[in-house]
């Protein structure tokens, strides 16, 4: 039967009270702190306009992000219905999202005003019940394996009980991807097909907490926090659990994150087998470049991705689609008839609303439009409907 709607399998729908206020660390908690108590009186307003001023502060495209898209909104109900909007906008009245519940109850600092992970991911289960929006969304349920004993369970109780379809991990705040605690979740998702989306770069969300943590994983010698959670991210931990699970699907989201453009045009000048660079090499007195390690992130993914070991190898353009570079080596990709494969794994996800720091500050719709008038309407069609609907079936979710 053919496949007739469109998914974007990559986005998220936090409303403030989710977000803990030291998500960008400390000194920036004060305001978001701010931004939470004027989310619902009559300082919305001045709140808005104040921290739409922030574009030339570090983290300030973050905070516009958010308050451009979230403040003024009581519940994640409200910002789901500003997402759908934009693509009706668009003209994609059919398309389904994946919606990404987020753990973030141990990134290393004591929130005092948040809504902890499991509350966040009931409110959503609350939203499904509602016929309409039922029909718009697939969320993922966010697994922690520190956030209670028996992951499994919890990752159970959402997707047969509370109609979820997926599962997301997020392991710069603090946790490894073969950690022993997380193998029951993986051998789930394998026998039911369930797909996994990890978090898959680094950013302003890390774990903040002392270091150094797990040394004896620590392969990288970096020292300062948003540099560690490369060795958070190392995919070598991965691979293990890729060789237990060899039919995992799973998706590496972000296709490793952000490089800067000369990095990605030249990724050829990286000479080294990406398995070997993070499974041979030892860093133990040296610190690679930042860009050097997401280079060989990113082609980590593709050699996966080409590896016939590995089937179900997944990755998405979420939050990246926005740079024109990017853009093109996707299509490269894409475009490559000596490598059908990339074609066929790399998915349609937008990173909603996180994609509003972008610099030129364009919103969903201008995003998605933007994207429409680069890509060949063949290729989108490929990653928004046939790829993310191979990625996304499963026992518990039938796709037509």
């Amino acid at each position: 039967m053919k496949k007739k709607y469109p998914i974007n399998c990559h986005t998220h729908i936090f409303s403030l009270s989710i977000i803990p206020e030291n998500v960008m660390g400390r000194k920036w908690g004060f305001a978001l702190n701010l931004m939470k108590t004027g989310e619902k009186d009559s300082l919305v307003k001045f709140i808005r306009m104040v921290f739409n001023r922030f574009s030339v502060i570090k983290c300030g495209h973050r905070l516009k992000a958010l308050a451009k898209t979230i403040v003024g909104c009581d519940s994640q109900k409200e910002v789901l219905n500003k997402l759908i909007k934009s693509y009706n906008d668009l003209g994609y009245e059919d398309m389904k999202f994946v919606v990404l519940c987020q753990d973030m109850d141990h990134t290393g600092i004591k929130s005092q005003n948040y809504v902890d992970a499991i509350t966040q991911m009931y409110e959503v289960y609350t939203i499904m019940q509602d016929d309409y929006f039922s029909k718009r969304i697939l969320p993922f349920v966010a697994v922690d394996p520190r956030s209670t004993t028996e992951p499994l369970s919890l990752v159970k109780k959402f997707i047969e009980k509370g109609g979820f379809k997926g599962i997301k991990i997020y392991p710069t705040v603090g946790f490894f991807g073969d950690d022993e605690r997380l193998i029951p979740v993986y051998e789930y998702a394998c026998k039911h097909h369930l797909p996994v989306l990890v978090h898959y770069t680094g950013g302003v969300i890390f774990y903040r907490g002392n270091l150094p943590y797990r040394p004896d994983k620590s392969v990288f010698n970096y020292r300062k926090n948003h540099l560690y959670q490369y060795n958070f991210l190392n995919p070598h931990y991965f691979r293990k659990v890729l060789k237990k699970f060899p039919d995992l699907k799973i998706c590496f989201a972000h296709f490793a994150g952000t490089m800067d453009k000369t990095t990605l045009i030249n990724l050829c000048n990286y000479k080294l087998d990406p398995y070997d660079y993070f499974e041979k090499q030892r860093w133990e007195t040296s610190k690679p470049d930042k860009e050097e390690v997401r280079a060989y992130m990113h082609k980590y993914i593709v050699q996966l991705i080409k590896d016939n070991d590995y089937p179900n190898v997944y990755t998405d353009i979420a939050f990246e689609f926005s740079k024109l570079h990017f853009v093109n080596k996707v299509i490269e990709y894409m475009e490559d008839e000596d490598q059908p494969t990339l074609r066929r794994r790399i998915l349609f996800g937008t990173d909603f609303f996180v994609n509003a720091k972008n610099k030129n500050y364009k919103d969903e719709r201008g995003l998605v439009s933007q994207l429409r008038h680069r890509m060949d309407e063949g290729l989108l069609h490929q990653m928004m409907v046939q790829n993310n609907h191979e990625f996304l079936e499963s026992d518990f979710l039938h796709l037509p």
